[in-house]
């Protein structure tokens, strides 16, 4: 009986550790989000499919979400619901303008895809 309810603890306590580790990459709250945004748009410098002016724009547009976080935190320590939906909505809409400049074909010094056009 013993060895059955330290086996039946022991179950319970490694589900409850691996669940929110499984779950974390799920929930990124903001910050995370912020992170993941930034790291994408970097990651499209890098392999050129953001243009400079394409980057800059994003970039900035994080850069006023990131302070309107900052006014929001500065009125309490944590987000409120409404707060935090605010900054969810705008991440998620920054997140859709990302993935549409890095799919548009639009390549830094790449004119190679006009050459035969204008000749």
């Amino acid at each position: 009986m013993n060895r059955l309810t330290l086996l039946i603890a022991a179950g319970i306590i490694a589900i409850a550790t691996l669940a929110p580790a499984a779950n974390a990459q799920y929930n990124w709250g903001v910050n995370g989000t912020q992170a993941q945004l930034k790291s994408r748009i970097n990651f499209g410098v890098r392999n050129g499919s953001l243009s400079r002016s394409e980057a800059s724009n994003l970039q900035r547009k994080l850069n006023q979400i990131s302070a309107l976080e900052s006014r929001f935190r500065n009125s309490g320590n944590r987000l409120s619901w409404n707060e935090r939906t605010k900054l969810n909505s705008q991440l998620s809409r920054l997140r859709a303008d990302i993935e549409s400049q890095l799919s548009d074909f639009d390549r830094r010094n790449d004119n190679r895809r006009h050459r035969g056009w204008y000749r």
